[in-house]
């Protein structure tokens, strides 16, 4: 009988525990142990009696590589509760106006940015490939396409997923479809339009995507009715259910190590009469590299050291609930290049993006603030961030009601970055791992991907792969 264990019950810890409790005998004991007194991670909803909002991330992609967690969605019969966004709008704070991006070729010529872009896709059907193995997205796209569309689109675009800065993140790491496209055609623009990639019509297991699968992922975004908290409280109650599948909470890591080539250790801090440490013939590490680095230490230094120096950045979520439609617009959002010298990295319109979420005609708000470009809200009180928020919205909205809900939460070094250089750190950290700890598989954001879909995706092929090792 073999031991698995997982760290870190967020939706990378969840979705791996659920993916191997499918591939793996049902002997095989699973262990999940979470830090903290809840599961989910930073995924989660607040419910009040007339407004809904998350926590954490809003929804999902599932274009590029979120077949899995759509396939995920129908293995836990949530089909009826998914829904897609309505928000098909997108917009951008541009000349120091809220301006909606074009989605016909007329809107496009009206565009204020249209004859900028004309010139930078020009440019770039002409620019020379790079021999650089990786550059800042800013260095790549200044250099083949201009640095207006550089500050004025992939600015905010980086903020938006990243809450990051351009000059810092690595295109390779970040935005890899565009560095592939160079690397591959010598041309973004060239390659879009003459060499598009097919959709793959399979999952990672091999098998046939559904007609549900295949049908969600042409959309812009989905999440649930109930909000995120859904795809949680599914995946908790599907892993409850599971034989030789054990949950701990309040349990963090201490340390890592192999005392034989056959079994790997993990020391645990737990409440009196958990577990203090566990002997695992494998362990899948869920957590942020912030947190597992203080672990290896002393199995795994040189791991260590590369992991504690990813950088980490720090937002603050800003939710507001007005009784009636206050919006002069519709649509997902706005996001606001740093370049604009505002105060936030975006607003998202709930209400609008996710409707079929509320009965009454409301509007709900998310105003994302902080981020690598504004370092300086770290130091302020969340009652001064709330009054930021407030004083954008109504500047770039044109909102003068007073919300009757408002809500905020400080997230600190939540999302990590990807700096310059960032794939030859990763390339060091898999190979200490696996060269003094061959029985850990790293998982999460911290080095696969920020979004939940690049989670699911991640968790659902590392499990995949260790079934086969045991064949």
């Amino acid at each position: 009988m073999k031991n698995i264990v997982v760290v870190g019950g967020g939706i990378s810890g969840l979705s791996a525990v659920h993916a191997l409790r499918k591939v793996l005998p049902p002997a095989v004991q699973i262990h999940l142990i979470e830090a903290a007194s809840r599961l989910g991670g930073l995924v989660g909803t607040s419910r009040d009696p007339k407004y809904l909002f998350e926590i954490g991330p809003r929804g999902f992609r599932p274009s590029k590589n979120g077949a899995e967690i759509v396939s995920l969605v129908e293995q836990l019969s949530l089909q009826d509760e998914c829904i897609e966004s309505m928000g098909h709008n997108r917009f951008v704070f541009t000349n120091g106006k809220v301006e909606q991006v074009p989605g016909t070729p007329l809107e496009f010529l009206k565009w204020s940015l249209a004859p900028d872009i004309v010139k930078a896709v020009l440019h770039e059907l002409m620019a020379p490939k790079s021999t650089a193995s990786d550059e800042s997205v800013y260095d790549f796209v200044a250099r083949r396409f201009s640095p207006r569309i550089a500050e004025a689109l992939l600015d905010p675009m980086a903020s938006g997923i990243f809450a990051g800065n351009i000059r810092q993140l690595s295109v390779r790491s970040c935005f890899g479809l565009l560095h592939e496209k160079e690397k591959q055609h010598g041309s973004v623009v060239r390659s879009m339009l003459f060499h598009s990639t097919p959709p793959v019509p399979t999952l990672v297991d091999g098998s046939l995507k559904s007609p549900f699968v295949e049908d969600k992922s042409k959309a812009m975004s989905l999440s649930f009715r109930n909000g995120m908290q859904t795809l949680i409280d599914a995946l908790t109650a599907s892993i409850s259910s599971m034989p030789n599948t054990s949950v701990a909470l309040n349990t963090s890591l201490s340390a890592i190590s192999m005392p034989t080539a056959d079994k790997i250790r993990l020391q645990l801090s737990a409440p009196p009469g958990g577990p203090q440490a566990l002997d695992a013939d494998h362990v899948f590490s869920a957590i942020p590299a912030r947190h597992l680095a203080p672990a290896l230490v002393q199995s795994a230094p040189v791991a260590a050291a590369a992991m504690a120096s990813i950088p980490f950045a720090s937002v603050a979520i800003v939710t507001l609930g007005f009784r009636s439609n206050v919006l002069p617009h519709q649509g997902f959002g706005h996001l606001v290049p740093s370049c604009e010298k505002q105060r936030i990295i975006g607003v998202i319109y709930d209400s609008c993006s996710f409707p079929q979420q509320q009965t009454d005609d409301v509007t709900r708000l998310s105003v994302f603030v902080g981020g690598e470009n504004h370092k300086d809200v770290a130091a302020l009180s969340l009652a001064q961030i709330e009054a930021i928020a407030l004083e954008e919205v109504r500047a770039h909205l044109g909102v003068s009601a007073t919300p009757e809900y408002v809500a905020s939460s400080w997230y600190d070094r939540a999302i990590p970055q990807y700096p310059v250089g960032f794939h030859a750190l990763l390339d060091t950290i898999e190979a200490d791992v696996a060269g003094a700890l061959p029985r850990l598989t790293l998982l999460g954001n911290s080095f696969y991907g920020v979004g939940i879909a690049d989670a699911v995706h991640r968790s659902t092929a590392a499990a995949h792969a260790f079934a086969k090792t045991l064949v």
